[in-house]
């Protein structure tokens, strides 16, 4: 799964963010994400606490 978040497009984001952001997905949050996507079932509480972890690494998600 580590692969997935190496190759995962972050735009234009600084190198400590981008590292942070990868830091961010676990193999137990992409699974959750993937199992979700695949069966249309609502993601569990791993995948929206990745809003608040994305946040603390300086990004504003809702920049638009």
């Amino acid at each position: 799964m580590q692969a997935i978040v190496d190759d995962m497009d972050l735009g234009e984001l600084d190198d400590a963010q981008t590292e942070c952001v990868r830091g961010v997905f676990s193999d137990g949050v992409l699974k959750e994400f993937m199992e979700s996507t695949l069966t249309g079932e609502e993601p569990g509480e791993e995948i929206f606490s990745l809003m608040g972890e994305i946040s603390a690494c300086g990004i504003d998600l809702f920049d638009s």
